[in-house]
């Protein structure tokens, strides 16, 4: 029980962890997460299909005689382009979070080309925040990672549109085209005939440019090094807000509890009532933002509680940006809403637990916030975002009133 470990209040900032402290789990072996017994052949038909196509995908690309090979530049250099690119493809079509950590890529291409044409393509449903960086001049949005579940084999619709998405990208003609995150996109990449091709990871065929993130690194300083060894340091991009702010909702505390990516970030709703209680009683006005299927979780912390503002399921995208961007402290879990106030230059405090902060922490006026357990991090983007103990003490032993001391620091309250 969390009550039984007498150490379990100390909470630290990242880096600084100490595995092996009195009272903390020990260190082990990443453990794998139990898969339920149901939907067995379909996850087995599907790892299959990705092993066979995707490959593929990349030897057609290596085969093709259109790819050229340049030498491959030093990591801390730029990218030697013989001339100066006018179009340049952006490939992502995983979580909305991670797109946006993508943007400062775009922004370094955007600085080192005036001129420069991107295009984004990621997956359905991105596009509203994706278009409010000056960087992106045209998003497009797909649903290719429905060719990789086994169902789409049936589907002849779904393999005409894909071959519809390529036709198009081919058609475009595009100089430069970076594979920010995993085999899809660097299939969509090296199929594009784009003339310098740029990937995520190692060993992919077709690719000019490869580099793979490196322990402890930021998503944000890999993708820049890997675009054109820009500094690390950069400014970041400047997302405009498309909406004005809803009155009554500027200068308040944004917290963002929900976890669509997987329960094992959840942070307890008891914990999220007290601390919004705590902000109001500061004097800072407690917004409760999340998705329509967080809503449940939102009413539960606010519930008889007339002092915090439940707005979870009733802003758009567009509109959650615009209260973001006028807000004077966002508190979340590692999701997208905390990566999109640190790119609006938002004070924000992210609560850590399986994912490893040191990738995904806030950048700018922001702090990352865990506790030193053996087990964590143990988030693998591979198998499903659930806690393999059940338990969750990673998020657990979070305690409130470190996360509240933390949080009025960065509002100056």
């Amino acid at each position: 029980m969390p009550g039984a470990d007498p150490d379990r209040n100390r909470s630290v900032n990242i880096p600084g962890v100490d595995p092996a402290a009195p009272g903390r789990r020990i260190a082990r072996p990443r453990p794998v997460t139990p898969l339920p017994s149901r939907g067995r052949l379909r996850r087995f038909c599907k790892s299959v299909l990705r092993s066979i196509l995707l490959p593929i995908a990349g030897a057609a690309a290596a085969a093709e005689r259109r790819v050229r090979r340049l030498p491959a530049a030093p990591d801390a250099t730029p990218w030697p382009y013989p001339e100066s690119p006018r179009k340049a493809l952006i490939v992502r079509l995983d979580l909305l979070g991670d797109c946006l950590l993508t943007l400062p890529a775009a922004a370094a291409l955007k600085r080192a080309y005036p001129g420069l044409h991107i295009t984004f393509l990621a997956s359905r449903g991105a596009g509203e925040l994706l278009r409010l960086s000056p960087a992106v001049d045209e998003v497009i949005e797909c649903d290719l990672p429905g060719l990789t579940d086994i169902r789409a084999l049936s589907d002849p619709g779904g393999w005409r549109s894909g071959a519809r998405l390529l036709a198009r990208l081919r058609r475009a003609r595009f100089d430069i085209a970076v594979s920010a995150y995993g085999p899809l996109a660097r299939a969509v990449v090296s199929l594009s005939l784009a003339r310098h091709r740029i990937a995520d990871g190692r060993g992919w065929p077709g690719a000019d440019r490869e580099r793979r993130i490196r322990p402890g690194e930021h998503e944000i300083d890999h993708l820049l090094t890997l675009v054109d060894g820009a500094n690390p340091d950069a400014p970041q991009p400047v997302l405009v807000p498309a909406e004005p702010t809803p009155a009554g909702l500027a200068g308040g505390a944004v917290l963002c509890p929900g976890t669509r990516s997987g329960s094992a970030k959840a942070w307890p709703s008891a914990s999220w009532t007290r601390l919004a209680m705590e902000l109001a009683r500061r004097g800072l006005n407690p917004l409760v933002v999340g998705a329509e299927g967080e809503v449940e979780l939102a009413n539960g912390i606010c519930a008889n509680r007339p002092q915090i503002v439940n707005l979870a399921g009733k802003l758009s995208l567009g509109q959650l940006a615009a209260v973001i961007s006028q807000a004077r402290l966002v508190v979340g879990v590692d999701s997208m809403p905390i990566h999109l106030a640190s790119l609006l230059g938002v004070p924000t405090l992210g609560l850590f637990g399986p994912t490893d902060p040191r990738r995904y922490r806030p950048r700018g006026d922001g702090r990352a916030l865990a506790i030193g357990i053996g087990c964590a991090p143990c988030y693998d983007q591979r198998a499903p975002p659930e806690c393999p103990f059940g338990d969750r003490l990673c998020m657990a032993w979070l305690e409130p009133d470190r996360v509240i001391a933390e949080a009025l620091e960065l509002a100056g309250a």
